[in-house]
């Protein structure tokens, strides 16, 4: 406090210090978060196939490769974490690597399938040698995982120029789960049967050379079928024999000598096309010209080869008297 004499008298001042307190509104502002809210859909999960495996017709052990016209089984492992009751179908493609058709066809490729519903069944091709023998289902199917098996016959035409895949698909309507056995040999099948049991030269003479199958197309007709390339082997009795006399005509691939006779065959209509017919005791069966490598496979049903034949008989020797043997035909792969 301070005093100031005036000549009023004494007034005195008092200072006062005021304390001002600021007091700050918070400024206006816009929203700086929000939120939403966030859903799935769990679907199921998918199936798995954890094993394919070749097995023999009595599920007893696994095999190496495929023959045509025999039983075999494939077993699949497959599972569902939903349990094995989740999986739809169970699909089974059998295929010749390298086919790139998109149907079946019974020298390259078969389809087999179990569905939940109807059990085991074949796809395709129907109507052919490829065959649905039997199958077998897990009895539990609440398990997460077990074993399927379906027994089959391949067709008798089922290619031998490639190896085979097997391919195993299982479906549970919302995902697949596949595997695979790929590289099986499938080994070579055929069949060879005569379409002309009985052929004729016709009257001959002595001396006579050359002389071809009687009839309209003058061969020997056989059916064949083969799941791949093949080619054709012959040969004949080593003696055609007289029905009457009893004589003795000797096959003599080498030469004509009395009490000869010479065949020769072949691919083609033309005798010099031709090679000497080989015989038992001798040399056998003997590859035929031209027929060295046909193309397999043929049909289910077969094919047609055409076999020409020609006889030369020696001058002297030979008794009058028709005389008969049997000439053989023999299917190897190439």
């Amino acid at each position: 406090m301070k005093q100031q004499t005036t000549k009023m008298g004494i007034l005195t001042h008092v200072s006062i210090a005021t304390m001002f307190v600021a007091i700050l509104a918070a400024t206006a502002m816009a929203a700086t978060d929000g939120s939403s809210t966030g859903s799935f859909d769990l679907g199921s999960a998918a199936p798995t196939v954890t094993g394919v495996e070749l097995y023999d017709a009595e599920h007893n052990a696994t095999v190496a490769d495929l023959t045509p016209t025999t039983e075999f089984a494939v077993k699949i492992t497959a599972g569902d974490v939903n349990t094995i009751a989740d999986i739809d179908a169970i699909t089974v493609v059998i295929k010749a690597q390298g086919y790139a058709g998109t149907t079946t066809d019974v020298s390259y490729n078969a389809t087999y399938q179990w569905t939940n519903n109807s059990g085991w069944a074949l796809i395709g091709p129907t109507d052919t040698q490829w065959t649905y023998e039997s199958g077998v289902v897990p009895s539990d199917m609440t398990a997460m995982s077990d074993d399927w098996y379906v027994n089959f016959k391949l067709s008798e035409a089922a290619t031998s120029e490639a190896n085979w895949d097997l391919t195993v698909t299982a479906d549970d309507g919302e995902g697949t789960g596949t595997a695979t056995k790929l590289g099986i040999p499938m080994n070579f099948y055929a069949e060879i049967s005569a379409a002309d049991t009985s052929y004729s030269f016709g009257g001959v003479a002595l001396g006579a050379l050359e002389l071809p199958i009687i009839g309209d197309d003058q061969d020997v007709d056989v059916n064949v079928t083969a799941n791949g390339d093949f080619k054709l082997y012959s040969k004949s009795d080593a003696t055609w024999v007289g029905n009457t006399t009893g004589d003795i005509a000797t096959v003599n691939p080498e030469a004509l000598n009395s009490s000869d006779i010479q065949l020769r065959n072949g691919k083609n209509a033309t005798f010099a096309d031709g090679g000497c017919v080989q015989v038992e005791g001798g040399l056998g069966y003997y590859l035929i010209n031209d027929f060295s490598d046909e193309v397999g496979p043929t049909a289910e049903a077969g094919e047609n080869r055409g076999i020409y034949q020609w006889l030369s008989v020696a001058s002297t020797g030979l008794l009058p008297d028709e005389y008969q043997g049997t000439y053989y035909v023999q299917i190897l792969n190439v």
